[in-house]
């Protein structure tokens, strides 16, 4: 399946259909926002089909400072890093959890998610792709990091003690 956002919709596209019908099933998140809604109820249903809970804390109103493929390009990487990293733990310990916040002007995200192994940082102090080198890899976190320096916000990630959390501040343009 394929999550496309593009010009203020979201499409979940599934062997070439469009499937409106299936996004809204076992809803999370009702803040109002199209975009927002559709991209957090269709990653909480992947989370449901993996058997990982997703706690979802959802502070905005519909309308947002940040354009709705930015959001969908930050929170898109952000919950499929906190998915995969969870999907082969012991299924007491598979959570996501996500808060999204909108305080005075400024966009607050933060993942968090427990993992187990190693975590491998490059020279510059990015993460290295648990996946290995590849033409589909390692673009996940740079592409969230571009986003955010789109709204001269910051990308704070910090790991240790079993557990991996990705914090995003968006200031308004």
């Amino acid at each position: 399946p394929t999550f496309l956002c593009m010009a203020n919709r979201c499409e979940l596209i599934l062997y070439g259909r469009v499937h409106y019908d299936r996004l809204y099933r076992g809803d999370v998140s009702h803040c109002g926002n199209l975009m927002l809604d559709a991209l957090i109820n269709y990653k909480h249903s992947m989370a449901a089909a993996g058997d990982i809970r997703m706690e979802c804390r959802m502070e905005v109103p519909p309308e947002l400072p940040a354009d709705g493929t930015d959001l969908c390009i930050i929170l898109g990487n952000l919950l499929d890093n906190a998915l995969e990293a969870v999907e082969n733990l012991p299924v007491a310990q598979r959570m996501v959890k996500l808060a999204v916040r909108l305080e005075k002007g400024t966009l607050h995200i933060m993942v968090e998610n427990p993992y187990a192994g190693e975590i491998m940082e490059n020279a510059d102090g990015t993460i290295k792709s648990s996946k290995g080198q590849g033409d589909l890899h390692g673009y996940g976190l740079i592409s969230v990091r571009k986003t955010v320096e789109k709204y001269n916000g910051g990308l704070v990630i910090r790991h240790g003690g079993g557990v991996f959390r990705a914090s995003v501040i968006l200031y308004p343009k």
